[in-house]
């Protein structure tokens, strides 16, 4: 699921709508892989991340890291601020 063909697969069967793949992970962390898909979503309707096409969570893992939680990310930056 991570070869750069089954990318092109996926992005071409979703012809440019937003979506974003989680990583490939075992049957039982799927959840987990979707989690990070749906931040992955959110931040790029945030501006964050690239809008449009197919988001690969795995080229992105340093941003949902760090943003994964707004309110988190917001505390801080006001603590800094002061």
């Amino acid at each position: 699921p991570d070869s750069a063909g089954r990318r092109r697969d996926v992005a071409s069967a979703l012809r440019g709508t937003r979506a974003a793949m989680g990583p490939a992970v075992a049957l039982t962390e799927g959840a987990r892989s979707l989690g990070w898909a749906v931040d992955a979503l959110d931040l790029a309707r945030r501006g964050v991340l690239p809008s449009g096409g197919l988001l690969r969570c795995a080229d992105h893992l340093t941003t949902l890291l760090l943003l994964r939680d707004g309110a988190l990310v917001d505390a801080l930056a006001e603590r800094c601020l002061l």
